[in-house]
């Protein structure tokens, strides 16, 4: 995720987080039965979501503790 990208989460709603956090999510899962079936070709697939997922938690967390 490049750092305009990072700075764009903390500007989206939590419910626009919450979405982009299951498309994450469904995205990871996707590119896990891929690497099981040998079809993932970059093996850092896997990883790059998961980091991605976290920071969208992080940035939900952080807003639901402003509020």
């Amino acid at each position: 995720m490049k750092s305009k990208d990072k700075k764009a989460l903390h500007e989206m709603t939590v419910a626009d987080l919450n979405k982009k956090l299951a498309e994450l999510e469904l995205s990871f899962a996707k590119a896990q039965m891929e690497k099981r079936v040998g079809k993932l070709t970059d093996r850092r697939t896997g990883s790059k979501l998961a980091d991605d997922i976290a920071r969208v938690k992080t940035v939900i967390r952080m807003k639901e503790m402003e509020a």
